[in-house]
C-alpha cells in the first residue's frame, strides 16, 4: 500500500487558492498536454530505469545540455502514480527543467493535475506556467514532497495566449546528488478537467474564503490509501 495525498490550488490572475479534492483522478487525457503518464517511449525490459533522448519523448523537451530525459520504471522502486508502468525523474543526469509546450485558446480556463514524490527524502521542484506569447508567468509555485508515496497537486489556470508553457523546474533533492530526485508522473493541462476533479468555486466563494486570511489562502489536505503495487 502506498500514500497518495492530494493538493489542489486554483488562480485567479495572481490569486492562488489552495482547496481539498475529492474523488478518483484515473481518466484518459483530453487533447492539450501530451504523454503526461511518460509511457511513450517504453524502457526496454531489460533495464530498471533509462536516460532517453527528448527527441524520442513525445510532447516533452528538456534544458539539461546533454538533451536527456529520465524515465523511471516498477523494475527499480515502484509503479507511477495510478499504478502505470512508467514516470520520470526530473533530475536526470543533472539539474535542469523539464517542460511541454501546449497549444490553447485565450481567455479558457486550463484545468490541470500532476504527482510529485521525493527519491531519497523530501524533494522539492517548481511548477511555472508561462505564456509564451507575452513570457508573463501565469503561475509558479514551489512544492516539496517526501518519499513516503505519490502526492497529487491539482488547479486551474486561465490561459491568456495561443501557446502556454507548463516547466517542471528542479530545485532540491534529499541527498543533494544533482542526479537524483523528483519523481513526476500523470500531468494534465487541458481545458477539459480531469474526473474528481472539484468544481471551480463561484466569484462569491471566492470572494468569501479571501475574507478568512489575510492573504486570501485555505488550505486543506486529504491524505487517501491507493494500492498502486510495490
Amino acid at each position: 500500500m502506498k500514500n497518495i495525498s492530494k493538493l489542489a490550488v486554483v488562480t485567479f490572475g495572481s490569486v492562488a487558492l489552495s482547496l481539498g479534492i475529492v474523488g478518483n483522478a484515473q481518466e484518459a487525457h483530453a487533447s492539450g498536454l501530451i504523454n503526461g503518464g511518460f509511457e511513450q517511449t517504453l524502457v526496454p525490459s531489460n533495464q530498471t530505469w533509462a536516460s532517453i533522448d527528448e527527441s524520442l519523448i513525445p510532447g516533452w523537451e528538456t534544458t539539461a545540455t546533454d538533451n536527456k530525459i529520465e524515465i523511471q520504471t516498477p523494475r527499480l522502486f515502484h509503479a507511477g502514480a495510478l499504478g502505470t508502468d512508467q514516470y520520470a525523474e526530473l533530475n536526470a543526469n543533472q539539474v535542469s527543467s523539464l517542460y511541454q509546450d501546449v497549444d490553447t485558446t485565450a481567455g479558457s480556463t486550463m484545468f490541470w493535475r500532476f504527482f510529485h514524490e521525493g527519491r531519497e527524502g523530501v524533494d522539492t521542484m517548481r511548477l511555472s506556467i508561462i505564456d509564451l506569447t507575452t513570457n508573463n508567468t501565469l503561475f509558479s509555485q514551489l512544492y516539496s514532497t517526501d518519499n513516503t508515496g505519490w502526492v497529487e497537486y491539482q488547479g486551474t489556470t486561465v490561459a491568456t495566449s495561443g501557446k502556454i508553457r507548463w516547466q517542471f523546474d528542479s530545485v532540491s533533492a534529499a541527498g543533494g546528488n544533482p542526479s537524483i530526485g523528483n519523481f513526476l508522473d500523470e500531468v494534465y493541462f487541458a481545458e477539459k478537467p480531469p474526473e474528481g476533479f472539484q468544481t471551480v468555486p463561484e466569484p462569491a466563494s471566492v470572494l468569501g474564503l479571501l475574507a478568512m486570511g489575510a492573504f486570501g489562502m485555505v488550505s486543506i489536505r486529504k491524505r487517501k490509501q491507493l494500492n498502486i503495487g510495490n
